[in-house]
């Protein structure tokens, strides 16, 4: 119960920015590794899934650039 009600919080604040929080946390990682390898998903305990999704609306804001690796 206590997790929900920080993570509103979060949400609250960073919704002027159109930021989720979970989105802050993929930020947050890249911005420390200096990119966000799809290692991020072990690493914050998300599915591939929802992280591709948050990356594509993080690159269409500018916050995230997509870089081509040989793994894709």
């Amino acid at each position: 119960m206590l997790n929900r009600i920080v993570t509103n919080l979060y949400e609250e604040g960073l919704r002027p920015l159109s930021l989720k929080f979970g989105q802050l946390n993929v930020l947050v990682v890249a911005a420390r590794l200096g990119t966000a390898p799809p290692e991020v998903c072990d690493f914050l305990l998300l599915d591939p899934s929802p992280l591709s999704c948050n990356v594509e609306q993080m690159s269409a804001n500018g916050w995230l650039e997509v870089v081509p690796d040989s793994d894709r």
